[in-house]
């Protein structure tokens, strides 16, 4: 165990888009190193999630749209240029990409047959679809590779929102706070153009954050979990974290 456990809260639409996508993209990753037939499924119901985020979004649009801004945003508070190149490379990554994400697909009848059977609780069996238990039965590396080839122009997009993400989270200084009974809140810096929050707490503490940002502050409270079964209550004890605005 880590002696810390680490939140993030996205403070833009863009970026909490990028932040699922990048967490899917790890989920289906674990799922596809395993060779098991409930690994496999997993792996196929990842990739649905993959495929209904993206489906109304043009990732790459947003790419390229945030590589830009944030260049100019950080170039503008004197990032060394150097620094700054990675976010270049984030284009150059996003225009590399050619047709609709996702396209791929869109007819794809084994794909599509299990998304359509994902919506009904265990309908992913045998006897209904007898042609994904064939599939779920043939040897681990054949179906690695067709999930493999499914999965590639969302890895192709996922290696610039990765190289965006760790850029911005690493431009950020953290600083140590203290929740009183369970509570704080501090105002936003007045040019605010933080993409991210991360929240830093001890994990031998038995409280967790929820946070609330608006146009002008943040809140936080921590709850005490006592018993999963049952909602938690702020906790009345002072907290010690650090907090960082990144980006």
């Amino acid at each position: 165990m880590t002696d810390l456990i680490h939140y993030e809260f996205p403070l833009t639409k863009p970026f909490r888009l990028f932040s699922r996508f990048e967490q899917l993209m790890a989920q289906f990753d674990a799922y596809v190193q395993q060779d098991s037939q409930p690994d496999t499924l997993a792996a196929v119901m990842t990739l649905s999630d993959i495929y209904q985020l993206t489906m109304h979004v043009d990732l790459k649009s947003e790419v390229l749209r945030e590589s830009e801004r944030q260049a100019n945003v950080l170039g503008a508070r004197g990032l060394p240029e150097d620094e700054l190149s990675v976010f270049t490379e984030c284009q150059e990554i996003a225009n590399e990409m050619t047709g609709q994400l996702g396209s791929h697909l869109k007819n794809h009848y084994l794909f599509n047959l299990i998304r359509q059977r994902l919506a009904m609780p265990g309908g992913i069996n045998p006897f209904d679809l007898p042609v994904t238990h064939y599939w779920f039965n043939q040897p681990y590396d054949d179906r690695q590779r067709v999930l493999l080839r499914w999965l590639l122009p969302y890895f192709q997009i996922n290696k610039a929102i990765t190289k965006l993400l760790d850029k911005i989270r690493d431009i950020g200084e953290p600083q140590s706070h203290i929740a009183k009974q369970g509570y704080f809140q501090t105002n936003l810096p007045p040019s605010n153009n933080y993409q991210l929050l991360q929240i830093h707490v001890p994990a031998r503490l038995k409280s967790y954050p929820e946070i609330s940002c608006g146009r002008q502050r943040i809140s936080l409270r921590f709850f005490d979990l006592q018993d999963p079964s049952q909602r938690a209550g702020q906790t009345g004890e002072d907290i010690e974290f650090s907090l960082c605005f990144c980006g």
